[in-house]
């Protein structure tokens, strides 16, 4: 049964990087800023899915919570 949501929020989460990713090639924004979005991104996604694996209560889990904050920050700041 959740498994529509979650569906749908990976679609969006991939979308979204997708389209971070290709700021790199418009010319929309200054090349900096194409560069901290891109990254910003990035980071994040990495972030969601390590939240992700982190809610399925693996072994790996304490190495994924790490791994949340570590990439948590630069998403934000950037």
């Amino acid at each position: 049964m959740l498994i529509v949501p979650v569906l749908i929020y990976v679609l969006v989460l991939i979308t979204s990087l997708w389209m971070g990713l290709e700021t790199l090639r418009s010319d929309f924004y200054p090349v900096a800023n194409r560069w901290f979005i891109a990254i910003g991104l990035s980071c994040f996604f990495i972030c969601d899915i390590s939240v992700g694996i982190n809610s399925l209560n693996l072994p790996i889990s304490s190495v994924s919570q790490c791994i949340t904050w570590i990439f948590y920050t630069p998403a934000l700041v950037l």
